[in-house]
């Protein structure tokens, strides 16, 4: 092989385990490639004479294809960057460059696969991620799905064991050599971030990273209690460890984030998205169970008597991002009073709002409390404190089982409230600081709130249409996703999951997504809702239909596509949700798979409550 000829390099630090190095490099050496590779091992000053053994061997064994360098220790930055200035300068057909530690595992396919997505993928892609199989203690880390800047600069999802362009290296992408305690990986692609590239995710490459725990076996000569003193020394010097460990981390983050202040100029599309993100409706937090019972509204005590008794419900959300609260009245209250209600912060006792409605305009049913925008305090405990005032009888407010949230549970002073029980309630977030629409006649949130369609909801996809391929083309996944392979382009692959009642409901949405990059074919998606008992067929073909979209195209792979059926006027029945994926006419299998996610309902505000949002007296800002 001609270094002329090398289009790709696997790139090893080594230091210290030689048995580990040596499992690494067969592995980089069995690499099954259409094109020429070289490995580059780069030995950081390892004081163990084995290691530079096994790196000597390799090198002997496979010349020009296996190149060893040594030098100083400086860290497996600095490791990294000699070998990246070195394989730059060697091998002027370079297009990629993969970083393989020692003590992690690659799979025969996974350089083919990605430099192939590498090749597949625009000027924009940088680099190219796995997903992770840890093995030692073993799990899995799904990475799948489009590159999310956003997501990046919060967590590190893009392992050291990723593929870098040789596009991003002429930039000027190096490692930062002063990170000497981890996290110098994800600075390395933040680095790509801010200078314009993005990544891009590759199915099924083989990459496995080993987690070890435990430590060197201790040899004791003694009885017991010495055995027991060997112990608690060695815990104690593991606890100090972790403890510097923990602190320089958290100095390394702090630089990080300094630097990213610095240095980072975000992304046209990600300053559309946080445009977009302050725009959006409410969103669902948190619903009770369906209520089993009802608990009577404590009246307050005439003034100048003692303090009132209260109804106290503790919530499970924090102040930030708190929007209202819906409360479900069971029996509405009698004569001219009030049922006053007080959001409080636990930690501080101060009132955050006050809500306070009267007998007369209550009815059965939900009761929307609202903020005027969506809190930007910090406080973790927030607690209803509720009671009545006036009237000749109060209200009663249903409740719910608590189930595991026995911490949850409501109280009154009398203990009257059903034992392991929550009032039912829902919890809506948003934006913090989302500022209502000025004007007059604008209603006071934005209009239409959305809810996720839970996880257990979207897990009882059925396939609605019987065909038959060698793998599996329907199936669900994980978090809300539910794979659906289009097969032909006539009938199309179709899947169903059966909606419960949700009052007001006027509009159904997901996302379609091609999850493998290397697919080239433009396949179609389209959504459709029915009343239960259609088939696939009646929601192709328009019968009993209530809301469709179009046939949308999905034209890029990994890129999310949104399809939305909306109602021409508010359902409160249950509804089939029929799903489906075709290929185009001419168009061939080729690693089409779709992926759906991201299921929403979206509701008719006046319909969901048949009332208006009820605004706090007083708020705290």
């Amino acid at each position: 092989m001609m270094k002329a000829d090398v289009r790709a390099v696997i790139l090893v630090p080594a230091y210290g385990q030689p048995s580990l190095a040596a499992e690494a490099l067969r592995a980089a050496i069995g690499q099954e490639t259409d094109f020429a590779f070289a490995i580059v091992v780069v030995n950081d000053g390892c004081p163990s004479p084995e290691m530079h053994e096994v790196c000597l061997n390799f090198a002997a064994s496979y010349p020009g294809k296996l190149f060893y360098l040594k030098k100083a220790n400086g860290g497996l930055s600095a490791a990294r960057n000699t070998g990246l200035e070195f394989a730059l300068a060697a091998f002027p057909a370079l297009e990629a460059v993969y970083f393989l530690d020692c003590d992690n595992h690659i799979g025969p396919l996974l350089l083919q696969r990605m430099v192939d997505a590498l090749r597949s993928s625009d000027e924009s892609v940088g680099w190219a991620y796995a997903d992770v199989d840890k093995f030692g203690f073993a799990s899995f880390s799904d990475m799948s799905g489009s590159y999310s800047p956003l997501e990046h600069l919060f967590r590190s999802f893009c392992e050291a064991g990723s593929t870098v362009s040789r596009r991003m290296l002429n930039a000027g992408a190096r490692f930062d050599t002063a990170m000497r305690k981890g996290v110098e990986d994800w600075d390395f692609w933040l680095q790509g971030l801010g200078k314009g590239f993005r990544g891009v995710h590759v199915a099924d490459a083989g990459f496995r990273y080993r987690r070890r725990g435990g430590a060197e076996p201790i040899f004791v000569n003694g009885d017991a209690a010495m055995l027991r003193t060997a112990l608690i020394e060695r815990s104690l010097a593991e606890v100090s460890r972790l403890t510097r460990l923990n602190q320089m981390l958290i100095e390394d983050l702090a630089a990080l984030r300094e630097s990213w202040t610095q240095a980072i100029r975000l992304p046209p599309e990600l300053e559309e998205l946080l445009a977009n993100l302050r725009a959006a409706p409410p969103r669902l937090v948190f619903e009770t169970p369906a209520a089993d019972g009802d608990v009577l509204v404590p009246a307050a005590v005439p003034a100048g008597g003692a303090a009132s008794p209260l109804l106290r419900q503790r919530l499970p959300m924090g102040a930030r991002g708190f929007l209202g609260i819906d409360l479900r009245a069971a029996a509405p209250g009698n004569g001219d009073g009030f049922l006053e209600v007080a959001l409080v912060i636990l930690e501080t006792e101060a009132e955050m709002a006050r809500w306070r409605a009267p007998y007369r305009d209550l009815g059965s049913g939900w009761l929307p409390l609202r903020l005027p925008a969506a809190s930007a305090l910090t406080w973790r405990g927030l607690e209803l404190r509720i009671h009545a005032s006036g009237g000749t009888a109060a209200p009663r407010l249903a409740c719910a089982p608590v189930g595991l949230l026995g911490e949850y549970a409501c109280s009154t002073p009398a203990g009257d409230a059903p034992s392991g029980a929550m009032l039912e309630f829902k919890l809506w977030g948003g934006v913090p600081d989302l500022k209502p629409p000025a004007g007059p006649g604008l209603a006071a949130l934005p209009a239409n709130p959305v809810i996720a369609i839970p996880e257990q909801v979207v897990a009882t996809a059925r396939s609605t249409r019987e065909l038959s391929w060698a793998y599996p083309y329907f199936g669900y996944l994980d978090r809300g996703r539910v794979l659906l392979r289009p097969l032909k382009t006539s009938p199309a692959s179709a899947a169903c999951i059966t909606l419960p009642a949700k009052p007001g409901l006027t509009a159904l949405s997901c996302e379609a997504t091609i999850d493998d990059g290397l697919c080239k074919t433009r396949l179609l998606t389209r959504l459709v809702a029915t009343r239960p008992g259609h088939s696939a067929d009646d929601a192709e073909q328009g019968v009993g239909v209530l809301a469709s979209s179009e046939w949308v195209e999905l034209t890029e792979p990994l890129k999310p596509f949104s399809l939305t059926a909306r109602l021409p006027q508010p359902e409160s029945g249950p509804v089939d949700l029929h799903f489906l994926s075709r290929l185009p006419e001419g168009g061939k299998l080729d690693h089409g798979r779709v992926v759906f996610g991201r299921f929403e309902a979206e509701l008719d505000e006046q319909a969901a409550w048949k009332r208006a949002s009820i605004m706090p007296e007083a708020t705290l800002t």
